[in-house]
């Protein structure tokens, strides 16, 4: 080995354990590495395009994923209230969303129109299901009402056509 190669060599030895050195007395005594404070952090793909974002909102905090399109997939948001996941379909539209506050907790999904048209929740009353119509009126439904069960259809205008007891169930 020529001299210039083995001084190469050292000089690259002593460079890399400097570096490790220095990475060393950098961590706090638990070993973690430093922390990266900012209100918003976004992370791109090679090409540039936004793929996640985490960051601070007036209610809380979100995290937001996109796909390869660029459309909008998912989201997770949090704060005061609870929190709430939304799952988007290729067009960018929400088609689902899970929710949860100190009442109890959601599922909702949309159609096309971007209006739940199906739901399931629990609340202090008790559980439901509703579905709606593609206006979003209520059609159908199962769930507890003032402490006892109900079963009910209804019409386009929101009339009860049948139901269990046989009365508006007040959902």
């Amino acid at each position: 080995m020529e001299p210039t190669h083995i001084l190469i060599a050292l000089f690259a030895l002593v460079l890399l354990l400097q570096t490790r050195r220095a990475i060393a007395e950098r961590r706090s005594p638990a070993g973690e590495a430093d922390t990266i404070q900012c209100q918003r952090l976004v992370i791109v793909d090679a090409e540039g395009g936004r793929r996640a974002e985490i960051g601070a909102a007036s209610h809380g905090g979100e995290l937001s994923i996109w796909g390869d399109d660029g459309e909008l997939r998912a989201k997770v948001a949090v704060g005061d209230y609870g929190g709430a996941v939304t799952l988007y379909s290729s067009d960018g539209k929400p088609r689902l969303e899970l929710a949860v506050s100190p009442d109890g907790g959601s599922v909702s999904v949309r159609g096309t129109n971007e209006r739940a048209q199906i739901g399931l929740g629990a609340t202090t009353g008790g559980g439901m299901v509703a579905v709606r119509d593609r206006r979003g009126g209520l059609r159908a439904g199962m769930g507890v009402a003032q402490e006892h069960g109900v079963v009910f259809v209804r019409d386009a205008n929101g009339d009860v056509l049948d139901g269990i007891p046989d009365s508006d169930p007040g959902l």
